[in-house]
């Protein structure tokens, strides 16, 4: 995993990761597949901070797998791209 982050100002944060997850044999995720699970993914992220203990946060990430094995309307497939939003909170 390789993370590259740049706050922008001190409630402004933006944030890329790219990523590779292998286990080839399902010791971890078992996906049925001649592969077992191996996927690349990347992602972006905007961070706004309004507060010292809350963040809200939205991202675009994709993930490409070497198999089918993400399940859409439309069937199965290698790749699965979404966009996310969060906040977070801590006491």
């Amino acid at each position: 995993m390789v993370i590259i982050k740049y706050a922008a100002s001190p409630k402004w944060i933006i944030a890329a990761r790219g990523e590779y997850y292998n286990d080839k044999y399902g010791v971890i995720i078992t996906s049925g597949t001649p592969n077992g699970f191996q996927t690349a993914g990347f992602s972006v992220n905007v961070d706004y901070v309004p507060i010292p203990n809350a963040v809200i946060r939205m991202e675009l990430r994709s993930l490409n797998s070497k198999d089918d094995i993400f399940t859409k309307r439309s069937g199965v497939s290698n790749n699965n791209t979404f966009i996310t939003s969060s906040i977070a909170v801590s006491f």
